[in-house]
């Protein structure tokens, strides 16, 4: 993987022949923008050549550095094409940056054109993986802190909407209630 830093003045970003994957990662220096606007985010979208539709591409931000992963979708079309950095500062684009971009044809390339939207699917896939391990360990949780309380005994009071008190316990805890003087004491 190369990894090649892209300089306030260029104009064409050349991402590499039709179809490579991975090969090339271009980085960003976003720390004018940072000391301009305070904090935010980057995001990449590209277009590409022949294409009327721009998608997001695979990027990372690591502090004042923007990383643009080239995937083999971002190199499926040969010839000239764009990109843009869309910096955000909470839900407001502060700043953008547009590059000309250009992909080298291969005589080699045989393969059917992968979809530009396929780097944001996987990006959607994973952070739904993510989600869902993270609602499983959530529901792990859950159950084993109902365990423990089962374990030690714990009660819940409501008053439900005739005024009653209801009280919820475990099958460890023994409680009792009595009236007395117009207030109810509760006793083990």
């Amino acid at each position: 993987m190369t990894e090649i830093s892209v300089k306030q003045t260029d104009d064409c970003l050349q991402l590499g022949r039709r179809g490579e994957n991975g090969v090339r990662v271009l980085v960003f220096d976003v720390s004018d923008w940072l000391a301009e606007l305070g904090p935010g985010s980057v995001d990449i979208v590209a277009r590409r050549a022949g294409e009327e539709t721009a998608y997001p591409v695979k990027s990372e931000q690591q502090g004042s550095t923007v990383r643009w992963i080239v995937s083999a979708a971002d190199t499926g079309c040969s010839g000239y094409g764009a990109a843009q950095l869309i910096y955000r500062v909470g839900e407001q684009v502060a700043k953008t940056r547009t590059y000309q971009t250009y992909t080298a044809d291969s005589l080699a390339w045989t393969d059917d054109v992968p979809g530009p939207g396929q780097n944001f699917l996987e990006q959607i896939l994973k952070a739904g993986d993510e989600a869902k391990a993270g609602a499983l360990t959530a529901k792990e949780s859950e159950r084993r802190a109902a365990q423990s309380a089962a374990q030690s005994g714990y009660m819940a009071f409501e008053i439900n909407s005739d005024g009653h008190l209801i009280y919820k316990r475990t099958p460890n805890v023994d409680v009792k209630f009595r009236l007395e003087e117009g207030r109810l004491i509760m006793y083990a």
